[in-house]
């Protein structure tokens, strides 16, 4: 069955004004409309909500957000995955006399200015994150740790952008790979004022090579809380030209208006341009200076594969209305004239076994132009079936950690180190006799400063935020193996040196509560430097563990895993020179087998 399902909500404004009555009276009629429709069309794989999540960015609005997020999967059942960008109201508005909110006004005319926008650390990107801090909080704690722990049905990869709510988002299922796009456009909206065509977005806010990426896809959606008519000339010459050129993706999803609508836009190319405009679920009442009515409701989808290269796109926008008598009720949107258009697909359609099972078709020669790249780079490896050799490495690790040991994995980048930290944390349970959820992974480039760091901790132990002997007092009787990944960012000037502190007392003793794997470039003698009159050093009790290059089986083995099913095999003399070619680099091993996979199925 190819077929994905998918709801999209937008402008919840969870915190709004109001809120005590607007909520409530529309909460029952929601989620009694979902159970129907899920019972008649069937349960959503996704949620995809296009911004506005919260009302004012604050955190206690994404606090109260979570148990609304929990009550619509509990009406729609199943696990579907959420997927969210931010909106205006995800965001801390500056204060009215604030400098740099003032300089970047300058930003559509500023060439230097939108490059410290969008360069790691610059002090311009610092100011724009912190603006955003709580909603990339929730947006970590509640969505990328979702997408981590997926459903083992789905094939998830993802790479983050330059801002809270970039990413590149794949997920296959049911027969279907869509690529899903998230771009931040509310970073430049930062007071109540009028922002059409003042806005901006780059395609240096996206991670990695788009067009590449969505061509590895069946299809691919963009989704943005602003419609590109909200843009500036400039940008909005860059969206129609570098992102979203006609027919890269399905459609746009946006909210920020009003109401349902879709819209195509044909150039002279006869190539469309669709846009899928959310109405608001239940969030302002009006919106815009002219304080317009807003439509309320929301929308479902389904892609399903026709043909081997085509699709049907449907959709099902249900609008609230309150009846003469007070009743609210929600039902089919009557300004919806047409809900189902044909959509290009871009690979082809897998082939199923019939009622007497046999294998699977391969690919001929005439047809490999249609296969996804397996070698395609989506950053770390977090399924242990698709993870290749470090046997002796992984025993060295699981032996140490028996022992309540700590270990830091030491390498150059994409060596392999955070694929190394996510299989502990997958074949742990087994490996150790410990819980699942002993077993913790954190990224540090995704944390702030020291109080996110222990936020996140905290979160993750599933105990109330602390530090110190409040924290030792609640990790008493449990054993934790923490997987730290980018340690580099704790030498930050915003992690002080307590922090190593209090890693060091939690996990120093072959009794204490915490073992510690830390993956690094740099060895730790020389990150920490600092302070050696005031503490034993971090690096004294996490002995360094060398992570080298592939051997040569290793690679050959590599190929060999990736190849499989394609119906394309690589001669021993080419499997010989991508390890000359990769000196066992696993990336530079997997950006070389890409190019050779590409001759074979005739892609220049």
């Amino acid at each position: 069955m190819d077929l994905l399902r998918w709801l999209h909500l937008s402008d919840l404004h969870c915190g709004q004004r109001g809120e005590r009555t607007r909520w409530p009276t529309a909460r029952g009629p929601f989620l009694q409309d979902l159970r129907e429709q899920t019972a008649k069309l069937g349960p959503p794989d996704l949620i995809l909500v296009s911004g506005d999540l919260a009302y004012s960015g604050q955190k206690r609005e994404y606090e109260r957000l979570k148990d609304i997020c929990d009550e619509i999967t509990a009406a729609v059942g199943g696990s579907p995955l959420w997927v969210v960008v931010p909106g205006n109201h995800d965001l801390r508005w500056p204060e009215p006399g604030d400098a740099t909110a003032k300089g970047l006004r300058s930003y559509p005319d500023d060439a230097a200015l939108r490059r410290a926008a969008h360069t790691a650390k610059s002090d311009t990107q610092r100011y724009l994150r912190r603006l955003f801090a709580d909603f990339e909080r929730f947006f970590r704690d509640r969505i990328i740790s979702t997408w981590q722990s997926r459903p083992d049905e789905l094939r998830l990869s993802y790479q983050l952008g330059s801002l809270p709510g970039d990413f590149l988002l794949q997920v296959e299922k049911n027969g279907l790979c869509l690529g899903i796009v998230g771009l931040n456009s509310a970073f430049l909206q930062l007071d109540g004022g009028d922002y059409e065509r003042r806005l901006c977005i780059e395609p240096e806010q996206l991670p990695g090579d788009l067009p590449r990426f969505v061509e590895q896809t069946d299809a691919a959606l963009l989704m943005m809380h602003h419609p590109p008519s909200w843009l500036s000339p400039r940008s909005r010459k860059l969206f129609e030209q570098d992102i979203y050129p006609p027919g890269r993706f399905v459609a746009c999803h946006f909210g920020h208006m009003h109401q349902h609508r879709a819209t195509t836009e044909l150039g002279s190319s006869g190539e469309p341009r669709r846009y899928l405009q959310a109405s608001s679920l239940f969030g302002l009442e009006h919106y815009g200076e002219q304080h317009e009515d807003r439509a309320t409701g929301y929308c479902r989808y389904h892609l399903q594969r026709t043909s081997a290269q085509e699709g049907k796109l449907s959709w099902f926008p249900r609008a609230a209305l309150f009846l003469d008598d007070g009743l609210l009720r929600l039902h089919d949107d009557p300004r919806a004239t047409k809900t189902s258009i044909s959509v290009p697909l871009r690979r082809r359609e897998v082939s199923r076994p019939t009622a007497l099972p046999s294998p699977p078709s391969r690919p001929t020669l005439t047809d490999r132009s249609a296969l996804a790249n397996p070698f395609a780079h989506h950053g770390r490896i977090t399924d242990p079936s698709q993870f290749v050799g470090r046997k002796e490495l992984l025993r060295q690790l699981f032996e140490d950690l028996r022992r309540g040991g700590n270990r830091a994995l030491l390498g150059p980048a994409q060596i392999g180190k955070s694929s190394l930290l996510s299989v502990v944390c997958s074949l742990g349970p087994e490996q150790l006799g410990l819980p699942p959820d002993a077993l913790l992974y954190v990224n540090l480039q995704l944390i702030d400063d020291d109080s996110d760091f222990f936020d996140v901790l905290c979160h993750k132990l599933g105990i109330a935020p602390s530090r110190g002997y409040k924290l030792e007092r609640q990790l008493a009787s449990r054993r934790v193996v923490l997987c730290l990944d980018e340690v580099e960012k704790l030498r930050s000037d915003r992690f002080p040196v307590e922090v190593r502190e209090q890693l060091r007392g939690l996990a120093d003793g072959a009794d204490a509560p915490l073992s510690l794997l830390l993956a690094s470039r740099v060895p730790l003698d020389q990150l920490f430097p600092d302070a050696p009159d005031r503490t034993s050093p971090l690096y004294n009790i996490c002995p360094q563990l060398v992570v080298p290059p592939f051997s040569e089986s290793e690679c050959r083995e590599l190929c060999a895993l990736r190849l499989d099913g394609s119906g394309v095999h690589f001669s021993d003399s080419e499997l010989s020179e991508l390890v000359t070619v990769s000196q066992g680099h696993p990336a530079t091993l997997l950006a070389a087998a890409a190019q050779l996979f590409d001759k074979y199925r005739g892609r220049p």
